[in-house]
C-alpha cells in the first residue's frame, strides 16, 4: 500500500495496516519469505520513518512505536513511552535522526545533529533521547520531512522551514 526509504532500510505499510521491513539482509536469503509485522493492540500502521537502526511507526491511534531489531528473525514494534497519552499527528525520519510531531504543533527530534539537522544548537551533535526542538517554537507545526542531512517542517499556514547546514529558519 505504502512505500518508505531510508539510507539503510526500507519498509512497506499492507493493506492490513502490517509492516514489511527490508534491510540489506534480504539479499542474502532472496527466496525466504518475508512476513509482517504489526503494532500492539491491533493498531494500524499509517505512516513510517526508516532510520538505519530503527523503524518508527505512526498508528491510526495516533500512538508512535519503535522498532531497533531489524535484524531479528521475529522483530517487534514497541510503543514510545515519551509519547504516551499524547497525540501523534506526524513522524518522519531517515539516515540517523528523525522527528515526533504532536497535535498541538510541537516537534521532538531524536539522533544526529551534525550540522544542525535537528534544529538544535551544534554544541551537540546527538540525542539519544527526544527533545523538544526549540528552534520551532512558536510555529504551529504540522509535519516534518527528514532528509539525508537536513529537514523541513510545514507550519499550519502552509509555511516551510528547514533546518541544516548550520542554519534553522524560514525557506
Amino acid at each position: 500500500r505504502y512505500l518508505y526509504g531510508g539510507a539503510k532500510t526500507s519498509a512497506a505499510i499492507t493493506l492490513s495496516g502490517g509492516i514489511v521491513i527490508v534491510t540489506e539482509s534480504i539479499f542474502q536469503l532472496p527466496k525466504a519469505y518475508i512476513e509482517a509485522v504489526f503494532l500492539p493492540n491491533n493498531d494500524k500502521a499509517i505512516k513510517l520513518a526508516c532510520c538505519d537502526k530503527f523503524i518508527l511507526a505512526l498508528g491510526s491511534s495516533g500512538h508512535v512505536y519503535e522498532c531497533s531489531a531489524l535484524h531479528d528473525d521475529h522483530p517487534k514494534f514497541v510503543e514510545i513511552p515519551d509519547f504516551s497519552g499524547k497525540e501523534v499527528v506526524d513522524i518522519a525520519g531517515s539516515h540517523r535522526h528523525c522527528f515526533v510531531v504532536l497535535n498541538d504543533g510541537r516537534v521532538f527530534g531524536r539522533g544526529a545533529n551534525e550540522d544542525c539537522r535537528l534544529g538544535m544548537p551544534q554544541d551537540t551533535r546527538y540525542y539519544q533521547d527526544f527533545v523538544e526542538i526549540s528552534a520551532l517554537k512558536g510555529n504551529k507545526i504540522t509535519a516534518a520531512f527528514a532528509g539525508y542531512v537536513h529537514s523541513l517542517f510545514k507550519t499550519s499556514d502552509g509555511k516551510l522551514l528547514g533546518c541544516g547546514s548550520n542554519f534553522c529558519g524560514p525557506l
